[in-house]
């Protein structure tokens, strides 16, 4: 029975949309430079963070370093989830909620671990927590193919704030990052093989259709952190693959993640609790992650061009 409701009710959500002119605005924003409504940002609480992504692999590569990361910044509650399903689109998570599938590798941390949970439903893990902010991401061969930025968003932004139970949930758009410039991946080739147009594609569509998209709270530039990285002395040596991040790329955007959702001014941070391993490159990681929230959509040079 609850799966006749979930699933009639998605799909009352899905044709409604179909047919609404609000889906998705093209609109350019006033202001580009601002991913967020800077009138309605609160300074987060340290009392407690609790933060869930409808992901992918990029997610997890986002979530790596959370948990140090927000120790460093002396919260006393952590939880973090992660809805995890490799290469997952926007579709196939839209898909899974109407179907109410036990599709995914529920991945939670509340004490620094992961622990994994399989065969989860997202309606599951949606309702276990009263999560603060919940992400919401495009597999990443389509993150810079504005056809896949549709009326499935909004109908998948809805079915999570239906059922967090928070009525100050947030919610918040992953911009994800262009692939290595060597790169094999075989959606690369959407974008000519091309690195710079990949990332100019994933903002262009960011822009069109996420920023005026009212169900987001935040856009979380962590494609362009990685792109204002890359043009230090760190270069093009943030992935493992040629698109999954290595250790230092994944601090990275998990820094960048922390301080758009949470408005916490980065000079704030221990660094004393952050991981050693980056203590050698810090003044660039946290150049990148400035530049990056204050100019979301344009790639800053690095000063630190030489080692």
């Amino acid at each position: 029975m609850r799966k006749l409701i979930i699933s009639a009710a998605m799909l009352l959500m899905a044709v409604l949309l179909s047919f609404s002119a609000v889906a998705c605005s093209s609109k350019e924003p006033e202001n580009d430079n601002i991913p967020n409504d800077k009138a309605e940002v609160e300074v987060a609480s340290k009392d407690s963070i609790k933060i869930l992504a409808v992901g992918n692999s990029f997610s997890d590569n986002a979530m790596k370093f959370l948990y140090p990361i927000l120790d460093a910044f002396g919260v006393e509650e952590i939880v973090l989830g992660n809805l995890y399903i490799g290469g997952c689109t926007v579709e196939t998570h839209f898909n899974n909620a109407l179907n109410d599938s036990p599709a995914y590798i529920y991945r939670k941390n509340t004490d620094g671990t992961f622990v994994n949970t399989m065969n989860t439903r997202m309606i599951t893990a949606l309702k276990e927590e009263s999560w603060q902010f919940v992400t919401m991401q495009q597999a990443s061969g389509s993150s810079g193919i504005i056809d896949t930025y549709n009326q499935q968003i909004k109908a998948l932004s809805g079915y999570v704030k239906d059922n967090v139970s928070n009525d100050k949930l947030k919610m918040a758009w992953h911009m994800t990052w262009a692939y290595q410039q060597n790169a094999t991946h075989a959606e690369f080739i959407k974008y000519q093989n091309s690195q710079a147009v990949m990332y100019a594609n994933i903002v262009d569509c960011v822009k069109s259709k996420i920023i005026n998209n009212k169900d987001f709270n935040y856009v979380i530039p962590a494609g362009t952190a990685i792109q204002n990285a890359r043009t230090s002395y760190l270069g093009d040596t943030l992935t493992i693959d040629g698109y999954h991040l290595n250790e230092l790329g994944e601090f990275i955007i998990g820094l960048t993640w922390v301080v758009t959702l949470t408005n916490w001014d980065l000079d704030d941070i221990n660094t004393d609790k952050i991981p050693r391993q980056f203590a050698q490159h810090y003044d660039v990681i946290a150049e990148s992650v400035k530049n990056a929230v204050k100019t979301p959509y344009e790639v800053t040079q690095s000063k630190y061009v030489n080692t």
